[in-house]
């Protein structure tokens, strides 16, 4: 067994993530500096924290050839460059452990997270839900290689404005839907009909099998780019990805949504709000809201009839 460790700058946490995915590692832990650590883990794990601005992330892999894989992974780190999104300065640490079992020691960094009244629990926590939280509109999840745990600023405002906009009946298409945490939420707050778009194929899984988790039957995965695999018109796209392939995705969506449809986009820095801004006037969008949370930034826009 071999832990891989990657320190890099903190906006890099999910797209790194989603590396550690596409190339077979199933789990990885996320440190980062404003992390609040018990007594116990400061204990246990001196020095655990990266420095201000970066973050530290984790994986685990039985894979033989881990210097194949750290290429690999190097590899991807430089391609997203190719989308208008450099990861930057790096270091990448490989340790040869004992075998542990790590369905089990990847539990202890998911936790129940509460956003507005929302709930996110991983599905080994289901019996420790309190009754003022089983209340709330609860999603469980089996946190794992893809994305979208609840945990990311994105992913937190991409829920509250999902929240405020779906009405019952609607038909939602979730592009880039990861874990399927945002298509489970649209069928829980009464869409009609949701669509799951993924490139990746673990992803489509891990939707699948969340969605049967949470007995929602109304949702239908598709794996491919954007809507290559979907012909029709939705009354609301979401999608919380990095702004090079938001900016592909909006004239397509255009052609997608029904008149006076709307469109939450997330994955956006507060430096790229005005760009984005531009980009949804020139195909006929209007900004309804925006919503920040630290240096990320979600928006709200409709298609002018």
């Amino acid at each position: 067994m071999f832990e891989i460790e990657v320190t890099i700058g903190a906006l890099a946490e999910e797209p790194l993530c989603q590396i550690f995915s596409e190339l077979g590692i199933d789990s990885c832990a996320i440190y980062t500096h404003s992390e609040k650590l018990t007594e116990d883990e400061l204990w246990e794990n001196e020095n655990i924290l990266p420095p201000d601005g970066l973050c530290r992330v984790v994986g685990y892999t039985a894979q033989e050839n881990v210097e194949s894989l750290v290429a690999q992974i190097e590899e991807k780190i430089a391609a997203f460059a190719d989308f208008g999104f450099d990861l930057g300065a790096y270091t990448v640490d490989v340790r040869q452990i004992m075998d542990i079992d790590w369905a089990e020691e990847h539990k202890k960094y998911y936790a129940i997270a509460e956003i507005d009244n929302m709930v996110i629990c991983p599905v080994w926590d289901v019996d420790t839900l309190t009754e003022e939280q089983k209340k709330k509109l609860v999603i469980l999840l089996e946190p794992g290689a893809a994305f979208g745990t609840g945990l990311h600023e994105t992913t937190r405002m991409c829920m509250r404005l999902l929240h405020e906009t779906v009405k019952p009946g609607a038909c939602v298409f979730d592009v880039g839907s990861g874990s399927g945490i945002l298509s489970i939420l649209a069928s829980k707050l009464g869409a009609g009909q949701v669509y799951a778009g993924d490139i990746d194929s673990l992803a489509i899984a891990a939707g699948i099998k969340n969605s049967a988790l949470n007995e929602v039957s109304n949702i239908t995965f598709l794996e491919g780019d954007f809507f290559a695999s979907f012909e029709g018109k939705v009354d609301l796209v979401v999608a919380n990805i990095i702004v090079s392939i938001l900016k592909e995705l909006i004239p397509q969506a255009k052609q997608r949504l029904t008149p006076g449809g709307k469109m939450i986009l997330s994955g956006i820095l507060d430096t790229q709000l005005k760009e984005m801004d531009a980009v949804l006037s020139q195909n006929g969008f209007v900004l309804l809201k925006t919503l920040q949370e630290g240096q990320w930034v979600s928006l709200l826009a409709e298609k002018k009839e």
